[in-house]
């Protein structure tokens, strides 16, 4: 490895030190995470209701799992089953 690509390479690791990350990066990424989980549960259950027969979508099934997990509760502070079932009163359910 030649000395440019080894600084290369530190350059690298040097923005992933912890104290380059900040609140609203971790609050970004966060929203990010919760706002995927929601899509796919609306995605699945979108899923489910056009086409009954073929029973539950993975996608709702994970999407309700992590809302309902505890790595949801620390992420956010929220009661997964609140959002749940604010998910299906926007969609009339």
């Amino acid at each position: 490895m030649s000395e440019d690509q080894a600084k290369i390479k530190m350059d690298g690791y040097e923005r992933l030190k912890l104290e380059n990350f900040n609140d609203d990066g971790a609050d970004a990424l966060v929203r990010a995470i919760c706002e995927r989980a929601a899509d796919d549960w609306r995605q699945g259950m979108r899923t489910e209701l056009k086409h009954p027969e073929r029973g539950a979508t993975r996608y709702r099934v994970d999407a309700e799992r992590f809302f309902l997990s505890g790595y949801f509760n620390l992420l956010t502070g929220l009661d997964g089953s609140w959002v749940l079932a604010k998910l299906r009163k926007d969609m009339g359910l």
